[in-house]
């Protein structure tokens, strides 16, 4: 009689397991697989998962604050470092504490970065339940992710870890695809950011507000803050509190005074970039909108923190696991930069600024005295017309092609003004037609 019960609670076991096992994996074939938005939450969660255990150095935290303002390739750019971009849509602060101790489960960062936006005002414009649910739903099962569920109050904890019982309409939709997204997790390119492209030419004078008084922000998003600080400090793990520059309200300002007044009492390090525009020469609107920094943006940005690490942190950066992969994404941002650029000063600045060389055909004696080719970089001109970085030779030929290693990259008789190149890789960045830009006058 025990025998017969032992066997049958045994099965009963089995198949309480079993079905639970399906319902998972049911669940994750009828979610939806994508939105058709590039920077939807799931491509950048499936892409972490992607990565290789321990090969992060860098871990990026918060909302599409974070995701838009810090580009991994040009962080590895500056600094060697390896980093990606694991935040979400208006992700909560509470739910970026759970973000932090998945991401601890198979990497070992150096240096956490924390954009706070999650605790402004502000961001409670779009923190509803769909945004807890978009951040939480395509994190692996686990206690961890019951445990974010929790902050969710429009479900039960069942209808939160069994997606079916939301997405059932979906059955009749299933293929092949679906199958296949079940346990593969595709690597993704921008390593979890976001390129937004420039598109206005309006200049914002927008003077960051002063904080006038310290004010806690929302108690259940502090203690996440806290919680989060205590994760890092218990880990060894460099903690870097930034809020990148947004059209922020004078609320926001007082609740971001708390925090700095809390990093200088506990010696943690933090940058403000609403205080930092004119120094960086960041351009609300031809650098970013309301809320987000846009690619041109993200380079001042990104560059700026890859200065500050270089200078506060002794970081070993040998690991060239994703090399490639990060000067693309590095040339991909150049090349944003410049060719949606319509301005002549903007142009020299960003010469002057970043690792690039231009090649200039001067038919309006601006820099020589004879219509001659010209090359130009950072505030130096020389006449030569053979350049070699990296052991990779461009040549200016008087037809006025343009040859890379020897072979024609520009035909002959062109009437570009300026070919701008990267000086890491010896690539043609874009060409520019220098009579289509504004000038100030």
């Amino acid at each position: 009689m025990i025998r017969t019960i032992f066997k049958a609670g045994y099965k009963l076991i089995i198949l309480i397991a079993f079905t639970i096992v399906f319902a998972l994996f049911a669940s994750k074939m009828v979610r939806p697989a994508s939105y058709s938005e590039i920077d939807n939450t799931k491509n950048k969660v499936d892409g972490f998962y992607a990565l290789q255990d321990n090969s992060i150095d860098v871990l990026v935290l918060g909302t599409s604050h974070a995701y838009s303002a810090i580009n991994p390739g040009i962080l590895y750019h500056y600094t060697g470092l390896n980093s990606y971009d694991f935040a979400g849509q208006c992700q909560p602060m509470e739910v970026t504490y759970n973000y932090l101790v998945e991401a601890l489960k198979t990497q070992d960062p150096k240096l956490v970065i924390l954009d706070l936006f999650a605790l402004s005002n502000e961001a409670s414009k779009c923190q509803v339940d769909g945004a807890y649910r978009t951040n939480i739903q395509d994190l692996k099962a686990s206690e961890n992710k019951y445990d974010a569920y929790s902050y969710i109050d429009d479900h039960s904890q069942l209808e939160n870890l069994f997606d079916i019982s939301l997405y059932s309409y979906r059955l009749n939709d299933i293929d092949f695809n679906d199958y296949d997204n079940i346990l593969d997790h595709k690597s993704d390119y921008f390593f979890g950011h976001t390129i937004i492209y420039p598109n206005s030419d309006v200049i914002w004078e927008r003077e960051a507000p002063v904080s006038t008084e310290s004010i806690l922000p929302d108690s259940r998003r502090y203690e996440s803050l806290l919680k989060i600080i205590d994760l890092c400090k218990t880990n060894n793990i460099e903690l870097l509190l930034i809020k990148t520059p947004y059209y922020m309200e004078q609320e926001d300002a007082n609740i971001y005074r708390s925090i700095w007044d809390l990093c200088e009492q506990n010696d943690i390090d933090y940058i403000d970039f609403n205080y930092l525009t004119n120094e960086m020469n960041y351009i609300y609107e031809l650098d970013g909108d309301a809320w987000h920094a846009n690619e041109t943006g993200a380079f001042k940005i990104t560059k700026y923190i890859s200065d500050f690490i270089t200078n506060n942190y002794d970081f070993d950066n040998e690991d060239k696991i994703y090399d490639s992969n990060y000067r693309d994404l590095y040339f991909e941002a150049l090349q944003v930069m410049f060719i949606k650029n319509n301005s002549y000063d903007r142009l020299m600045e960003y010469i002057n600024t970043y690792d690039v060389t231009a090649i200039i055909y001067d038919k309006y004696n601006h820099y020589s005295s004879d219509n001659q080719i010209v090359v130009y970089t950072k505030d130096y001109y020389y006449y030569d017309r053979f350049i070699i970085y990296n052991d990779n030779e461009t040549e200016v030929a008087y037809d006025n092609s343009v040859y890379y290693n020897h072979n024609q990259i520009i035909g002959p008789n062109n009437n570009y003004q300026f070919v701008i190149i990267d000086n890491e890789s010896g690539q043609v960045v874009c060409t520019i037609n220098a009579d289509e830009l504004e000038r100030n006058e």
